[in-house]
Order: C-alpha cells, then sequence, then structure tokens
C-alpha cells in the first residue's frame, strides 16, 4: 500500500514538472528560428585564385547568435566554390556563379539569399617593355603623325600601362596603336608607367615636340586590313606656300619601319604605294620619305586583323 501511494506521488510530481513552463529545464527546449537572412552586396568581381572570406561580404542574420548554423553553397562549384560551413569562397577558374546563404525560419522552411559573383582571368603582368623611341620626337600639327610603338614582355599579359604628361594639351600618345597625336605647339614629356609584378612599376618616357610644319606629306595615318590583302596607300605633298596648295615633286619614297613581317611594299608610284599583307595579324609602320626633302616623313599605321 505505501509502494502504491509512493508511486502516484512520483506520477503526479513528474506531471507537474511538464505543466508547469518554468520548471525541469523546459526552457532548454525552444528553438529560435531566424527573421531575416540577407547579403550585404548583390553583385561582386574576383579574379582566378582570389579568396572571399566572410567579411568581405557579410551574410547577416536575425538574430545574429543564428550565424553558425547557416548554410553555404555555390551554383557552380567549377568556378567558385564555397566552404557551406564558413561561406569562405575560393574563385576557381573564369566565368560567373550564383552564391547562396540558408538559415531556417522553422522546422521546415528555410529564408536566405544569393548574389552573382563573375570571376574574371587572373593578372597576367608583363616582365618589362620596350619603346621604338626613348628620345626625342618630332611631331607637325599640319595633320603629320608619329608612332612609338610599345612591346610588353611577356605572353598573356592583361595588366596595361598608363600614361600620364608633363603638361596637357599638346600631344596624346596611344600606347595600344603607339599613335601620338599633336594637339598644340609646344613640349610635353610622356610616361609610361607599368606594373610588372604587386608591388614594383616601371617607367619609361619619351619627349614630344609639337610644330607647325608647312610642307608635309598628306595621307591617312591608319590603315585597317585583313590578312593577304593587298591595297593602295594613297598620299599628296602639301605645299601651304603655292597658290593650289600643293608641292611641285608629289613623289615619296616609301620604307617598312616596322612589322616586317607583317607587310610587304609591291610598288611605289606617284602618289600610291601599293601594300602587301601576309597572314600575319599585328600593326606595321610605313614610312613616306619626301624625295625633294628628307626631312619631310610621314608614318602610316596599318594595323591587321
Amino acid at each position: 500500500m505505501k509502494f502504491r501511494a509512493l508511486s502516484l506521488i512520483l506520477i503526479f510530481l513528474f506531471a507537474s514538472c511538464i505543466g508547469v513552463s518554468s520548471g525541469c529545464d523546459s526552457s532548454n527546449n525552444v528553438v529560435i528560428f531566424a527573421e531575416e537572412a540577407s547579403y550585404e552586396l548583390n553583385t561582386m568581381t574576383a579574379r582566378v585564385g582570389d579568396v572571399i572570406e566572410f567579411n568581405d561580404n557579410p551574410f547577416n542574420v536575425v538574430p545574429a547568435s543564428l550565424l553558425d548554423s547557416c548554410i553555404f553553397s555555390s551554383s557552380n562549384p567549377s568556378v567558385a566554390s564555397v566552404d557551406a560551413l564558413s561561406g569562405e569562397i575560393n574563385c576557381l577558374s573564369e566565368g560567373t556563379s550564383i552564391i547562396f546563404g540558408r538559415a531556417k525560419s522553422s522546422q521546415l522552411t528555410f529564408i536566405g539569399d544569393s548574389f552573382t559573383l563573375t570571376v574574371a582571368q587572373s593578372l597576367i603582368y608583363a616582365s618589362g617593355f620596350t619603346l621604338q623611341y626613348e628620345n626625342e620626337i618630332i611631331v607637325g600639327l599640319d595633320g603629320d603623325a608619329m608612332f612609338n610603338i610599345i612591346s610588353l614582355q611577356g605572353t598573356g599579359v592583361n595588366v596595361m600601362p598608363t600614361i600620364s604628361y608633363s603638361v596637357n594639351g599638346v600631344a596624346t600618345y596611344n600606347y595600344e596603336n603607339g599613335l601620338i597625336t599633336p594637339i598644340s605647339v609646344g613640349e610635353v614629356n610622356i610616361f609610361i608607367t607599368l606594373v610588372i609584378d604587386e608591388q614594383t612599376n616601371l617607367t619609361k618616357e619619351f619627349s614630344v615636340i609639337v610644330v607647325d610644319q608647312i610642307l608635309y606629306i598628306d595621307a591617312q595615318t591608319i590603315y585597317e586590313s585583313t590578312t593577304n590583302n593587298m591595297f593602295y596607300i594613297t598620299y599628296s605633298v602639301k605645299d601651304n606656300t603655292k597658290e593650289n596648295g600643293l608641292a611641285t615633286v608629289q613623289i615619296a619614297s616609301a620604307e617598312i619601319v616596322s612589322g616586317e613581317s607583317l607587310i610587304d611594299i609591291i610598288q611605289a608610284d606617284f602618289q600610291a604605294i601599293l601594300i602587301e599583307t601576309f597572314s600575319v595579324t599585328g600593326l606595321a609602320v610605313v614610312k613616306l620619305t619626301y624625295v625633294a626633302d628628307a626631312t619631310i616623313t610621314k608614318n602610316i599605321g596599318i594595323n591587321i586583323n
């Protein structure tokens, strides 16, 4: 009888513990779910080999105490793989991937966000560069142009040089094709700076003197051509002292000063030069020299695609 009474008391106490929320550590059974979850950035760009840490684009969860329980994934793991627990991202190849972050919003549902990650080619630095001229170049305002071709040393280089000037408004320089464009009479030092690794810059310079020119060769500055093609470079020799604006002698000689492996001069006639392109693409430069005055020259670029 005493044993039965004791059993009834224990059952009563156990039932009381279940019925009272503050007792028997029942609070340990409460599960907290996420109310909000979002990335700070909608898009990011990186390069192959980069590691994107969690703090580079934080995944914000409310309440913040649930952050350690979030799950991360990538739509394209071959482009960008992500650590499922830490959210750290490794950029593996060029392309685009969507990065997902999720947190539980109930026993059966999740709340989350995503951002688009674009992975570009890794930086490829040149080991150095050379300039066709590293001294003084004289350019005439009257349509005369000069080239100073830059050659980057290395394969697949995608880190390009930057250009700066000692003064503005005299001339501009295009490193892509080497073209110097005169603007006004004067002198300018042109600086070419190339990053050759993450901590080293290489800078070279040349000066450009822009002068007025009365007698000059008038011709198109740049020609576009395809490989294995033949075309004419046409020109005329201008003389502003003449009533008709033309020099008495209208003949210029032609020579290849850059890109001998790209083109050949087939024929040089009165006001026309016949050019043949080979099967190699690139930039060639032909120099025209006025036969009556060897100081009058004109450089013509031929861009072969």
